[in-house]
């Protein structure tokens, strides 16, 4: 490796070409065209580019006219593996040029219109040409590279090339190699479970594992939080216990089709269950809203003995000895613990491992409080908290303000994750995981149409990276996510309906073949990235290399820049990564929208 700090000659960007047009039935070739006028003062000079569309697509491709000449910046058949490919021309796209895509759609099996969208039953036009420019002149597109209309849209129709709508050749090897239905890939949908052995799920308010790798669930049994549970002042109306176990440790069976019960605890000890973590001496750590503690528990004997008792049962407060609704706990390495004292207090509070209070912060907020986003270390309903590898960062859900707040231990904030600019994926987050350098997090509510799904970041660059979500089961009110310590499985604690909680497990997929050059492409992110000198110029390198060369030089600058800036602004077109379509889900695909709208959020007050 070689670092530098000067500048380098040129700097990179991806532009994308994207088109909304509905495919009618019937048409054994149906094109869609995009086309804008290049106005910004820099040279482009287009050097790959990648193109997809669902199932219908048949070639895709990209011409700028200059001069009066059209010249091809790439063209390629979408059902081919998704990857970058270089294009082996010096190419240059000066202001003023026209820039135009098309795709090329097979509808004649199509029976009514096909819509653009996110998932399978809809299609996707779309067409990446990844460009760099002299690093000395200004960004070409400060505001985001995209071409979704049809400017000019009568010459493009009247003139553009021939050859950019003809099929290209087949190569049967490549879409097989495209085409592996038979080979899932990413998460799948694994166990759904309304009982664990003769238990049947209340409500289910929490998950962990414990050191032997069983999934421990927390749920209400019986007991049901709803708007009569407490009053006006916070307190709870129904003091009794509940009167079963509350506390399952699971496994998956043999067949991997349902979970075994291993055991249970914590009959007659709950009011209200909410968070649970179990350390790696097997210790629990539970929260009760019902009784605004925080209590650590050993096994003994089958049985739950209480270890420490933080907070005062059934007082509500925010004082250093009293909690109001405590969310969730975390520990970390040398037995502090982390509390998530969340409907109520909106801060999280640092204990030492014999409960003697070290730290706290955190302030509330709301929507409208003040103008633009909240500033980090401001919360509305600290939901749940979860800590890295080596326990130096906590990973808190701000619930309301739809994001995932990022502190050292100290209570430091470093960043956040949350949704990409110009484009609302989730309206809240529930609930977050970090696992192997990924932070997994989880919305609780369908609002504004926006649908339910999981969603994975990145956890070294706090972006979203992609979404997945159950094929069989839709979520309901999805409230807590937790991976397997292995990795291999991914769990959903749904609060469910009246008929009771569910639990919904998905599987990680991957191939065993040696990676291709596009499974390589398709994990570095999209965000813009700096390139040293003139690597890509060279015909002769392969877009793989070209693309790691951009990344290398943007991370180690970026990292230089910030010790704890993770939440850059970013583009319309920062949204990292290309993931795969599902290949078990005709219905359902995991491709982000193209869809940049803007939504507000209101002031919500749910809880549960």
């Amino acid at each position: 490796m070689h670092v530098m700090d000067d500048r380098p000659q040129y700097l990179a960007a991806v532009l994308l070409f994207v088109s909304g047009t509905p495919i009618p039935p019937g048409y054994a070739h149906f094109q869609t065209n995009m086309s804008c006028i290049y106005r910004g003062n820099t040279p482009l000079h287009p050097f790959a580019f990648r193109t997809h569309t669902h199932g219908m697509g048949r070639v895709v491709s990209a011409f700028y006219k200059h001069d009066g000449k059209w010249t091809m910046i790439g063209k390629r058949n979408p059902q081919w593996p998704q990857l970058f490919q270089l294009i082996n021309a010096n190419l240059t796209i000066a202001p003023d040029d026209l820039m135009a895509a098309t795709c090329v759609f097979d509808s004649s099996q199509q029976t009514k219109v096909v819509e653009m969208g996110n998932t399978g039953v809809n299609e996707m036009c779309n067409f990446y040409m990844m460009f760099y420019w002299d690093a000395t002149i200004p960004d070409p597109f400060p505001y985001g590279a995209a071409c979704p209309i049809q400017e000019s849209a009568d010459i493009v129709s009247s003139e553009y090339p021939a050859e950019g709508v003809s099929l290209l050749p087949l190569h049967p090897e490549w879409e097989h190699e495209a085409h592996q239905s038979g080979k899932p890939f990413g998460y799948t949908d694994g166990i759904f479970a309304t009982s664990i052995g003769d238990v049947k799920l209340g409500q289910v308010s929490g998950l962990s594992f414990d050191p032997y790798g069983n999934l421990v669930v927390f749920h209400r049994a019986t007991r049901v939080w709803d708007q009569s549970s407490f009053d006006y002042a916070n307190t709870l109306q129904d003091r009794t216990t509940i009167p079963q176990e509350t506390i399952l440790l699971a496994k998956p069976d043999p067949s991997g089709k349902s979970l075994i019960l291993v055991a249970k605890y914590g009959q007659n000890e709950f009011y209200m269950p909410h968070g649970i973590f179990v350390d790696t001496n097997n210790d629990y750590f539970t929260t009760d809203v019902g009784s605004h503690q925080v209590i650590k528990w050993r096994l003994s004997n089958g049985k739950l003995e209480k270890l420490l008792a933080l907070g005062e049962q059934f007082v509500p407060g925010s004082d250093h000895d009293h909690f109001c609704m405590p969310t969730a706990v975390t520990v970390v390495q040398d037995g502090s613990i982390f509390i998530a004292d969340g409907y109520c207090n909106n801060r999280v509070l640092k204990f030492n491992k014999d409960g003697r209070f070290l730290a706290k912060w955190g302030e509330p907020y709301y929507i409208g409080n003040s103008a633009g986003p909240p500033a980090l270390g401001l919360f509305s309903i600290v939901h749940d908290i979860t800590t890295n590898s080596d326990g130096s960062l906590l990973y808190v859900c701000d619930r309301e303000n739809a994001r995932v707040q990022i502190f050292r231990t100290t209570g430091q904030p470093v960043g956040q994750i949350t949704n990409p600019v110009n484009n609302t994926l989730f309206s809240t987050v529930y609930s977050a995981h970090y696992h192997d350098g990924s932070v997994y997090f989880i919305p609780g509510e369908a609002r504004l149409d926006i649908p339910l799904r999981a969603f994975s970041a990145h956890a070294g660059s706090a972006r979203v990276q992609f979404s997945f979500e159950p094929v069989t089961h839709k979520l309901q009110r999805p409230h807590v996510i937790r991976a397997s310590p292995d990795g291999r499985y991914i769990y959903v604690a749904d609060l469910g309906d009246k008929l009771g909680g569910r639990l919904i497990q998905f599987m990680y997929e991957r191939t065993t073949d040696k990676p291709s050059e596009a499974s390589a492409v398709a994990k570095m992110s999209s965000w813009k990235h700096e390139q040293a000198a003139d690597s890509f110029m060279k015909p002769t390198l392969i877009v793989s290399i070209v693309m790691a060369s951009i990344l290398l030089v943007g991370l180690v600058r970026v990292c230089r820049r910030r010790t704890s800036r993770i939440d850059a602004k970013q583009s319309v077109l920062d949204r990292a990564g290309f993931k795969p379509l599902r290949t078990d889900d005709p219905d359902s695909s995991e491709e982000d929208s193209d869809d940049d709208t803007i939504i507000t959020r209101g002031k919500v007050n749910h809880r549960f």
